[in-house]
């Protein structure tokens, strides 16, 4: 769980830093979003896991629910609503299955050569940027090497993976039929999310074990 819990937030900081999203001007804001992050997870380890929904043998918990919230103040305009947050962690499951029944999950290997890629593009930003991921890592107690060897590898093959899986649904013509519009493209990944969750929790290969929950 430190794993995924981890990851989720340091792979929106790496990529918003080594793409340059995040000026050197706004790097003292960014840095007191990641230090409510670390305050809210350090909080959320008081919680006692409840499990909110099962897709196959896969549990997802209230934890894992409050560490996704937690990790979305980095963001602007961060989503705070949980409904939402909790179909976003179950479509992504359900989209990762997909890929493997698809035969498009990339390998370990391939997310290994990304984590290279992206640490390479950050050690070429400004020393405020390096800085800023370096104090990220420090403040999870890991070590730069233990953080892009250990930790990076599996996560970037996750969202490869997931890159994949777009790739293949615009190829098979299930999203992006219009190719002159990235706004219609976006509004079919939507949709067929949506319908890849309705599909699944009529087959019962999501079910809803907390009766508060209203998908």
């Amino acid at each position: 769980m430190k794993k995924k819990i981890l990851f989720i937030f340091s792979l929106s900081v790496v990529s918003a830093l080594t793409l340059g999203a995040i000026y050197s001007s706004a790097l003292d804001p960014f840095t007191n979003s990641i230090r409510k992050v670390e305050s809210q997870l350090e909080s959320n380890k008081q919680l006692q896991d409840k499990v909110l929904v099962e897709i196959g043998d896969i549990k997802v918990t209230n934890v894992e629910l409050a560490n996704l919230k937690a990790n979305k103040l980095v963001e602007t305009n961060p989503v705070i609503d949980e409904s939402t947050l909790l179909k976003e962690i179950v479509v992504d499951k359900l989209f990762l299955e997909l890929a493997d029944d698809e035969g498009v999950t990339a390998t370990y290997e391939e997310g290994k050569k990304e984590a290279e890629r992206m640490r390479a593009l950050l050690a070429k930003q400004s020393k405020e940027v390096q800085d800023t991921q370096k104090n990220f890592i420090e403040l999870r107690g890991l070590t730069e090497e233990e953080y892009w060897t250990e930790y990076a590898p599996s996560e970037y093959q996750e969202q490869l993976t997931l890159q994949n899986l777009g790739q293949l649904l615009i190829k098979q013509g299930k999203i992006g039929v219009d190719k002159d519009s990235n706004t219609n493209l976006g509004q079919d990944l939507i949709k067929f999310k949506e319908q890849l969750l309705t599909d699944a929790l009529s087959k019962g290969d999501v079910k809803i074990v907390d009766n508060s929950i209203n998908f």
